[in-house]
């Protein structure tokens, strides 16, 4: 299995289209955290939308740059890693996230 796993995005999205071919031939996206720069699912809505441009199969995890409806939002699409553990075949993930807030 092929896993592709990387955080701290903070909104921006240029530098996946450089990274195109690993995302595609990836069987599993893990996006560790910080997707925003503390903002809401909106944004984080729009991050996770460019991610699945490349590859429809992503697990997330809040970060502390992430305002905390994220986590509320991860666990809507069901997709969230924090405090969760999901199974794709003989692989099982589980994600542990916390950290302090800061600004």
């Amino acid at each position: 299995m092929k896993i592709m796993a990387f955080g701290d995005i903070h909104e921006y999205l240029h530098p996946l289209a450089s990274l195109a071919e690993p995302l595609q031939q990836a069987d599993m996206v893990l996006v560790t955290g910080d997707m925003t720069r503390w903002r809401g699912s909106e944004t984080a809505t729009k991050v996770l939308q460019a991610i699945r441009h490349y590859n429809p199969h992503v697990l997330a995890q809040v970060g502390n740059t992430d305002s905390w409806d994220v986590h509320h939002y991860l666990n809507q699409c069901g997709i969230n890693l924090h405090g969760q553990g999901h199974r794709f075949g003989d692989v099982g993930i589980f994600g542990v996230g916390g950290s302090n807030y800061t600004a």
